[in-house]
């Protein structure tokens, strides 16, 4: 008998901020690692954020990663439980059967490394549609 080998697409994200003297001050970014398609991204925030809207935009990011990539059996890990539980996010995943959980952040080491990255990878272009479609959501 064969064992049900589903395969699956786990994409990590994770957000980040240089440090400043209260969390508006900082400048944040938001990374995404795919190890499946060896994907790696990173996004820098151009707008006042707090530490928790970040981790959203991160987990948005993901949504739109999977969707645009087509990829089905998509599960998108954070290290943020306010990210993986707001409730606008989680109704646009699951219209697209795209699952969300909550990971300890140890186990969330690549993207959040991504969140460091120097220059970042992502043009500007992609944070200005990310930035409608949380507007959207």
């Amino acid at each position: 008998m064969m064992g049900n080998n589903i395969e699956r697409n786990i994409i990590f994200t994770d957000a980040g901020g240089s440090s400043g003297p209260n969390d508006k001050d900082r400048a944040y970014k938001i990374g995404l690692y795919h190890p499946k398609n060896c994907t790696t991204e990173c996004i820098e925030l151009d707008f006042g954020l707090n530490a928790n809207e970040a981790e959203v935009y991160g987990v948005l990011n993901a949504i739109i990663y999977a969707i645009n990539n087509e990829l089905k059996n998509v599960m998108i890990v954070s290290d943020n439980n306010n990210a993986c539980q707001n409730k606008k996010i989680l109704n646009f995943a699951n219209s697209y059967n795209i699952k969300i959980y909550w990971i300890p952040r140890e186990l969330n080491k690549i993207s959040d490394k991504m969140t460091k990255l120097k220059p970042t990878t992502t043009k500007k272009e992609k944070l200005n549609n990310l930035k409608l479609i949380y507007k959207l959501v």
